[in-house]
Order: C-alpha cells, then sequence, then structure tokens
C-alpha cells in the first residue's frame, strides 16, 4: 500500500487530492457491476419454487424467463436427463438455456 503524500507548504498553488490504491479501485468495480451469474442462489430458489408448482414464467434477477417443459437432454455416456429450457420473455438472446429437473429439485439454498 502507498504512503499517503501530504502537500508541502511551497505547494499551495497546485491541487492536491489523496491517493486511491487500486484494491479500493477493484472494490468499486466489482460492487457496481452486474450479477454475471444469472442462476445464483437467489434465482436458483425461485426456480425451484416455480417447477415445484409447474408454472410457465419465473423471474429471476429482475428478467421474466418462459419455462418450457417435457425437455429430454440426451447424454451419449449416461442416462437421458429431463430438463427444463429458460428463455426471456422480453426476447433478449441470452441467457437462455437447459438446467436438468433433478438439480433443480436437489437445490438446498446455503
Amino acid at each position: 500500500m502507498r504512503k499517503r503524500q501530504t502537500p508541502s507548504k511551497s505547494d499551495g498553488h497546485r491541487n492536491w487530492a489523496p491517493v486511491e490504491t487500486s484494491t479500493e479501485r477493484d472494490a468499486s468495480v466489482f460492487d457496481e457491476r452486474p450479477d454475471r451469474d444469472w442462476l445464483n442462489p437467489n434465482s436458483m430458489s425461485a426456480l425451484k419454487r416455480a417447477v415445484e408448482s409447474k408454472r410457465k414464467t419465473v423471474i429471476l434477477n429482475g428478467n421474466q424467463f418462459d419455462i418450457t417443459y417435457g425437455i429430454t437432454w440426451h447424454y451419449k455416456l449416461t442416462e437421458d436427463a429431463p430438463c427444463i429450457m429458460l428463455r426471456r420473455s422480453d426476447g433478449e438472446p441470452v441467457p437462455f438455456g437447459y438446467v436438468a429437473i433433478k438439480k433443480i429439485l436437489e437445490f438446498q439454498y446455503e
């Protein structure tokens, strides 16, 4: 961490600003960034409630998603897995994806 500089008496005509460390800058960037993990624990909890009650839509991170049931993901090495497909209701291209129903129902909020 850098030592803070204090203005000398001869530097009275210069503007002086305290030194900002890179960790403070990185922390502010981290706090201001949007949530990049669209299936975070809060979203998974909302998705689990929606799937258990067989709803057609769910709101994740402030965005409404349509839920499509009856999809089966075919794996080459293991057994097939029933899934749901999530797609944004407003037509935005991302995020969208397939989530295994087993993974949703086994989710425990920590």
